[in-house]
């Protein structure tokens, strides 16, 4: 192993994709120093962040792509991959990577949102990445029940969207009993326990609810599993939804709605 220096994570407290970075290391037993950055309102899932490595007399290497960081992992513990080592497993891998970025400011996006529609808008482009990420998350399972780079990286995400589901019923998972298997796996997990504050995603709710969001509405809110039929084992495409109300069905997506 060819071992930095010294890696330091500068991020917002509770920054998801930055818990990611850091279970990463933390895996092989490199902890990179933590570095507190400001931020307003709940923790976030996105946002900037960054990592710099130092490394004696050299100018320090400062990366911001949550890729090149995870990247980095990998090329300085060459004798402790966690990317597949099957060429088209690890492109798919590298893939369901690049996906994380945008999952994450979907998820923002939706528990600040106040409009039904971009309710609408914003679960339907976020179930979207999850199910591409599903696939390969869930696809071939490791019998032995190693954990891939993927798996790390893209936890502190799908825990948050967990807690969401358990705590304000809002079905984002529903139809993928495989991940709630793998998030209960790895969350039990001595390395996560040990990186990660357990009451994390909990208290994480608790702040999306005091944004005063749709997403967090108690009063008059329809059952969301309603939009999903009947058989929690598929999810019907979107014109198969029934319409409800204006936060049950996605309307024109694709039309003059552009999420960037």
């Amino acid at each position: 192993m060819t071992a930095p220096a010294r890696l330091s994570l500068a991020a917002p407290p509770g920054h998801a994709l930055a818990e990611g970075v850091r279970l990463a290391f933390a895996v092989r037993g490199t902890l990179p120093d933590l570095v507190a950055l400001q931020a307003e309102g709940p923790p976030t899932c996105d946002g900037p962040f960054r990592l710099t490595l130092r490394r004696g007399a050299d100018v320090p290497v400062i990366l911001h792509d949550p890729a090149a960081m995870l990247e980095l992992s990998e090329d300085l513990h060459p004798d402790e991959p966690l990317h597949p080592r099957d060429p088209l497993l690890r492109a798919a891998h590298r893939e369901g990577i690049s996906h994380l970025p945008r999952m994450a400011r979907l998820l923002d996006r939706l528990v600040r949102c106040t409009d039904p529609r971009d309710v609408d808008i914003n679960i339907h482009f976020l179930r979207d990445r999850i199910d591409r990420i599903a696939t390969i998350l869930v696809g071939k399972p490791d019998p032995q029940g190693a954990f891939s780079l993927l798996d790390l990286a893209s936890f502190p995400l799908f825990w948050r969207i967990g807690a969401l589901d358990r705590c304000l019923q809002t079905h984002l998972l529903t139809g993928h009993e495989s991940l709630h298997h793998w998030l209960d796996r790895l969350g039990r997990h001595p390395l996560v326990a040990g990186v990660l504050d357990p009451p994390l995603p909990d208290a994480w709710v608790q702040g999306v609810a005091a944004l005063g969001g749709t997403i967090a509405a108690t009063d008059g809110s329809p059952d969301w599993s309603t939009a999903f039929g009947a058989c929690a084992g598929s999810v019907p495409e979107e014109n198969d939804l029934p319409y409800l109300t204006q936060r049950t069905k996605v309307h024109s997506i694709g039309g003059n709605a552009r999420i960037r």
